[in-house]
């Protein structure tokens, strides 16, 4: 029983940026290859064809850093201390709602029935222990 914690995030490497990136450009290569051969190309004019290009990959480029720039999230909120309300009584296994989330929780040493309230101790997975107030 213990409350998981990430330790503060890093920065994404850019390698993973960069093959992002690259996996984009080929698949926006193949459409235009697929275009080509189709002979849709000749429908459009160049300066027309070459804009909407540059802007697709613009927006792709602007998306990788971004992805780059941002921090990872975090683990998911942990509400150790938190009360919670039963929904499903605990003897011992049951169900809580902590700040209108449904968490399995496991009494400690305890039962509690529908619609008392517990206070979070503890956390393992996705399981909270909890105590009586």
């Amino acid at each position: 029983m213990y409350a998981l914690e990430r330790p503060p995030g890093k920065r994404r490497p850019a390698f993973k940026v960069l093959l992002a990136l690259l996996d984009e450009v080929l698949v926006v290569s193949v459409i235009i290859v697929g275009a080509l051969m189709l002979g849709l190309m000749d429908m459009l004019p160049l300066p027309l064809t070459a804009a909407v290009i540059g802007i697709a990959l613009g927006a792709m480029a602007l998306l990788a850093y971004r992805v780059a720039t941002s921090t990872p999230l975090d683990y998911a909120y942990v509400p150790i201390g938190e009360r919670a309300v039963v929904v499903d009584p605990l003897g011992p296994m049951g169900v809580v709602v902590v700040r209108g989330e449904y968490w399995r929780a496991v009494c400690m040493g305890c039962t509690a029935g529908r619609g008392e309230t517990v206070i979070v101790v503890g956390i393992d997975g996705n399981t909270l222990y909890v105590k009586k107030v």
